[in-house]
């Protein structure tokens, strides 16, 4: 089985082709670079519906970052810029998109903004309809800072959850595509106070839609939460460490396997592994199964195959991606020694 994935890096100036197009040859475990495309600090992305077109957010660290649009070719590799906005904010490091592809949400890490902005026909980004901020409590010393890290919506794309690293919260807002003006409701529908210093980065629905999982990138935590009618209850918080532990944690990614029984989550910093619960469906409670090391430095992100055999996992400090076997039954995994060198690899997509 041959699959086509896609991986963001960030840029320097030796290394401005930061977009690549790859191809995973399963059967034989080998990879093969098919294209790469010149754009700045593609620190994440996502597709169109039809994966035709990539939207990418340009992490460049200036208060005048940007998003793009970039159309794809997949028979011949090729890319095309499709065109550039701004981002109104500085560091955008997360951006989704929904399903009849009418908008895109992103995150703007260091100033604390959500944006919101319009996709044309044919793909083009269109315009910020919205910049929602998320301004700080000058009261409130336990949170000096507001970064926002994540906008996902909910699995009927009847709300948009944004997490707040720097504020421990989780603010849900109503999203309305069809009101050209104003497709999120800026009064909050709900807000969900996580544990002081938790940092919520990013968060999954189960498949079922009844809870989420947010990962603390601060203290190396699992919160597991209800969900009914765009409100969030407290069910189960975890460690990802054991008591014992002494070095810097750094958590970040977050995907479930196949069928939704086991949750992988990564943890950088001194850590440098993937941490592996199992999850009871019925009651949405995870238990911890497995704690496997990556074998690379700065697993910031990774992704599971389609089939769920295998992830590929990026790491950010050492450059290069790693391939894992994953046993779908016990969901346990297993290095297969299989790399690739890459420059600064953060974002990883199967298409």
């Amino acid at each position: 089985m041959r699959l086509k994935l896609l991986i963001g890096c960030y840029s320097d100036d030796n290394h401005k082709e930061a977009l690549h197009l790859l191809e995973f040859d399963n059967f034989n475990k080998l990879f093969e670079l098919l294209g790469s495309h010149h754009v700045p600090n593609p620190s994440y992305l996502v597709f169109s519906p039809d994966s035709s077109v990539i939207y990418t957010v340009n992490e460049n660290h200036t208060t005048k970052d940007k998003l793009s649009a970039i159309q794809l070719n997949l028979a011949t590799a090729e890319f095309k810029n499709v065109n550039q906005i701004s981002a109104e904010g500085s560091d955008p490091c997360y951006i989704s998109i929904d399903s009849k592809a009418k908008h895109v949400f992103a995150a703007n890490y260091t100033d604390g903004t959500l944006c919101c902005a319009s996709i044309n026909k044919n793909g083009a980004l269109g315009y910020p309809v919205q910049v929602i901020s998320h301004k700080r409590d000058s009261l409130d010393q336990l949170h000096p800072k507001t970064h926002i890290h994540a906008t996902v919506l909910s699995p009927n794309e009847d709300f948009l959850l944004v997490t707040n690293l720097g504020q421990d919260t989780i603010t849900v807002y109503r999203y309305q595509p069809n009101n050209l003006a104003k497709p999120l409701d800026d009064t909050p529908f709900s807000i969900f106070d996580l544990s002081v210093g938790a940092g919520p980065r990013h968060l999954r629905f189960s498949e079922n839609g009844k809870y989420v999982y947010v990962v603390g990138e601060l203290d190396a935590s699992l919160h597991v939460l209800s969900w009914e009618n765009g409100n969030l209850k407290p069910i189960q918080v975890l460690k990802l460490m054991p008591d014992d532990y002494q070095g810097e944690n750094s958590a970040a990614d977050l995907h479930f396997g196949t069928g939704g029984k086991f949750l992988y989550i990564s943890n950088r910093g001194d850590a440098n592994q993937i941490i592996i619960f199992k999850v009871d469906i019925l009651t949405g409670k995870a238990e911890l199964l497995q704690r496997s090391a990556t074998n690379g430095l700065g697993p910031r992100n990774f992704a599971i195959s389609p089939s769920g055999d295998f992830m590929i996992i990026a790491h950010q400090h050492s450059n290069d991606l790693r391939v894992f076997e994953i046993d779908k039954n016990l969901g346990t995994i297993n290095d297969t020694g299989i790399g690739y060198a890459l420059h600064s690899p953060v974002c990883v997509q199967f298409l």
